[in-house]
């Protein structure tokens, strides 16, 4: 059983990451549960010039998907024509979101356990500034369900100036990032926070109650290709009787991939059976992959982990 302490700073780069984890004690001992899957391979898309946008301006949302004129989501219903247009991976373009207001996810469609709200994502999402009761913010995105993404799938771009509220479900913002037309692009998270609330607004943890959520991460679960991580922010406390972690999941199958980690900050309460920073689970890494001076626990290692990236 580990126990992260709060106020822990990953002031992280590609060479240059470092945690501090300390031991604690949780009674609980996990079900006997069938894990989230593993990724077994890289997904894969194809864009051709035949496929272009699909608009979804016959569903009222303003905009049209392109960088010069975004479509500007500021309600459950026009995320949910996002997810519609979304789903099929045969149709992916390069969007452009913005999210100009909080959204609560609770009210769309649910994805099957372990997919994505928006599934085969290639585009930016971004928040824009709201103000409510005079305080001016980033929006906030609440209401997913647990053991589900924001995205299953994601092939290139940015999210960034969000804020999710997880309201005590163990959900997580990315699965993997893909190939597309054979390559792998950047997927960038920048200035995303995470927080967890109850009904009446007080802070609850995110709950990890049985084994089946393994491997589990609040920001992505596994990473492919490039990937880069800024000045991301957890401020949810989380218990469980599994093993996970609070920004990485699952270690990352690709090892030509680049991984940077940037001023990422727990200020989580994070009381778990084995408790990781970047990875909860970082066994098996694939051959010749290096890890640098990142620190992880793993099941059978009661001091820290010396691992690294290159």
């Amino acid at each position: 059983m580990r126990k992260l302490s709060k106020k822990l700073v990953a002031a992280c780069m590609t060479a240059a990451m470092m945690l501090t984890m300390v031991p604690a004690a949780f009674a609980a001992e996990p079900e006997t549960t069938t894990a989230r899957p593993a990724p077994e391979e890289v997904l894969e898309a194809t864009i051709t010039p035949a496929n272009g946008i699909a608009s979804i301006a016959d569903n009222g949302i303003e905009g049209a998907g392109t960088k010069s004129a975004p479509y500007q989501i500021d309600s459950a219903s026009d995320f949910q024509a996002l997810m519609n247009q979304t789903e099929d991976i045969n149709n992916l373009e390069q969007l452009y979101v913005e999210i100009t207001d909080d959204i609560d996810l609770s009210t769309v469609e649910e994805p099957d356990i372990w997919n994505g709200y928006l599934m085969y994502f290639y585009g930016h999402i971004t928040g824009k500034d709201v103000t409510k009761d005079g305080v001016t913010r980033q929006p906030i995105i609440s209401g997913m369900s647990g053991d589900r993404y924001l995205i299953y799938g994601w092939f290139g771009g940015s999210i960034s100036n969000l804020t999710f509220d997880m309201k005590g479900n163990a959900a997580t913002i990315n699965y993997i990032c893909g190939k597309l037309n054979g390559a792998f692009q950047n997927c960038t998270m920048n200035d995303i926070e995470i927080i967890s609330t109850d009904e009446n607004g007080n802070d609850t943890p995110i709950l990890l109650p049985t084994n089946n959520q393994a491997n589990y991460a609040l920001f992505t679960y596994s990473m492919y290709g490039n990937f880069t991580m800024s000045n991301c922010v957890n401020n949810a406390d989380m218990n469980g009787v599994t093993y996970a972690s609070v920004f990485v999941g699952y270690y990352p199958l690709d090892k030509d991939g680049q991984y940077n980690f940037v001023n990422c900050v727990n200020n989580g309460e994070i009381s778990l059976r084995h408790a990781g920073m970047f990875f909860g689970n970082n066994s098996g890494f694939v051959s010749n992959q290096e890890l640098k001076e990142a620190f992880a626990f793993h099941e059978n290692n009661v001091q820290q982990n010396k691992i690294q990236f290159s």
